[in-house]
């Protein structure tokens, strides 16, 4: 009964301790290796002759914009989402189904029974009484 918490901690003390020793090993790497920004220069930028420092503060930027550009990408495609679901309201329940058949080019599952000659459903029922 006590060797559970006991057990329990170890393992946790241990993973402590690697965690410590993985940090002072992450920050060692950081001093020896400068962290490598990578990017593309617009057109017609190489003629402009900038030093490897400008190009870095460049890259730099575009790397602080590609993300902020990309959450309002993620937001604009979800309010075009919330635009169609909205508009899909509006419709009755006979031009939703036409708009499915319009969008997706095959029947509605409804639809494709009517078509097929099948034994109705009722039937199915009466054999079982």
């Amino acid at each position: 009964m006590f060797r559970l918490p006991l057990v329990l901690g170890l393992g946790i003390l241990g993973l402590a301790i690697m965690a410590g020793t993985g940090a002072s090993q992450d920050k060692d790497k950081d001093k020896k290796d400068p962290v490598k920004v990578k990017g593309q220069l617009p057109q017609g930028w190489k003629e402009l002759g900038l030093s490897k420092e400008q190009v870095l503060q460049v890259y730099s930027v575009q790397t602080k914009y590609k993300a902020k550009i990309k959450a309002l990408e993620d937001q604009i495609k979800e309010m075009r989402t919330e635009e169609k679901q909205e508009m899909v309201k509006v419709l009755t329940e006979d031009q939703k189904t036409a708009l499915r058949k319009l969008v997706t080019g095959e029947d509605t599952p409804k639809d494709k029974g009517k078509d097929r000659k099948e034994k109705p459903k009722d039937s199915d029922k009466d054999k079982d009484k």
